[in-house]
């Protein structure tokens, strides 16, 4: 048996100049004109769109803008100020109708006087079918039991 495998050397032949030099060239013309057709087009557009500036519309001036955002000058000491007056209206006493006799009165104040006279509606607690097992309240009133919640007896 005879192995007859074509001999892999190098090429017999160099590459031919002359195609490449016209595809070269073609290119190169490509380029030049895509080049000249760009600046020719921006030309165009741009006294396209100086003309259409020179004749603008009588209304176009009158669009009314937003007003530019305010910012803060000093954001620390205006936060400071917000806690400062809300602090202020939490803890202090002040009349908001003195013809009606409407005060204002510190929330801890109006806790004490609230739990004192029991003021809030308690409700009353029906027994209600065990889903624990024995012995397990139902989660409402677990929940109320262990917080201390005003509850009567």
């Amino acid at each position: 048996m005879s192995d007859h495998h074509p001999r892999n050397d190098h090429e017999r032949t160099d590459a031919k100049v002359k195609p490449l030099f016209y595809a070269a060239l073609v290119l190169a013309a490509i380029t030049a004109l895509s080049m000249a057709a760009m600046v020719w087009l921006f030309d165009f557009l741009d006294s396209r769109n100086a003309s259409a500036a020179r004749e603008r519309s009588p209304l176009a001036d009158t669009v009314e803008r937003p007003a530019a955002p305010k910012l803060q000058a000093r954001p620390i000491d205006e936060i400071d100020l917000l806690r400062r007056s809300q602090t202020s209206f939490l803890e202090d006493y002040a009349w908001v109708d003195p013809e009606q006799g409407v005060v204002r009165i510190p929330v801890e104040r109006a806790i004490e006087i609230i739990s004192e006279k029991q003021l809030l509606p308690v409700r009353e607690q029906s027994p209600a079918p065990s889903q624990g097992g024995a012995g397990a309240a139902p989660r409402g009133e677990a929940a109320a039991d262990s917080s201390g919640g005003n509850s009567r007896r």
